[in-house]
């Protein structure tokens, strides 16, 4: 079952991109999804206009509070002729150049580098950050998105962190041993 969850924060969901659509709501379909057995893909979107560090955490966690099964996660394009281009233009959030051939590599909006490296960091590796808060123990769990999400991790560890997965996923033995690694502690390996 597909499921738009979009923002996992209310205020940037009801506010910025319009949805009037509460949390509760969202918790109260997904448990009534997995309580019969349905496996859960939700849709998400990082990068978001007034997106904080702490609205990008409440996406994470309601993703892995509520069981989705798997989390595709695009960043925020505003496209030409929408009423959150025209909130773009006006606010000066739009980078010189629109130089972005897709909303998967990256965001055409003016945001520190720190914000931009997580969003990224984030919009990769969703689904196994959920699956992770899951299995481990709910302090260690906790501890876990603390870390990343504080200024602890900083925009130099996050592009470190995925450019080493970037490097890692182009040779053979680093993805036999990452598919044994989801096998073994995540479930089934991401495709």
């Amino acid at each position: 079952m597909k499921l738009r969850i979009e923002s996992g924060n209310e205020r940037i969901r009801n506010d910025v991109l319009g949805r009037r659509l509460s949390d509760e709501t969202i918790r109260s379909a997904m448990a009534l999804l997995k309580k019969y057995g349905f496996w859960v893909y939700t849709f998400n979107m990082v990068g978001i206009p007034r997106e904080g560090r702490k609205d990008l955490l409440d996406t994470v966690r309601m993703n892995a509070e509520s069981g989705a099964d798997e989390c595709q996660v695009t960043v925020f394009y505003p496209y030409p002729g929408t009423r959150l281009r025209d909130y773009c233009n006006e606010q000066g959030l739009l980078k010189e150049r629109d130089e972005l051939t897709d909303y998967l590599s990256g965001s055409i909006l003016k945001m520190p580098l720190l914000q931009q490296e997580r969003v990224l960091f984030v919009q990769k590796y969703m689904t196994v950050i959920c699956r992770l808060y899951r299995r481990l123990p709910k302090v260690i769990a906790k501890f876990l998105l603390a870390v990343i999400f504080s200024n602890l991790c900083t925009w130099s560890v996050l592009a470190v962190l995925n450019r080493a997965t970037k490097w890692g996923l182009q040779h053979r033995v680093v993805k036999r041993v990452l598919a044994k690694f989801y096998r073994r502690f995540l479930g089934s390996p991401e495709q």
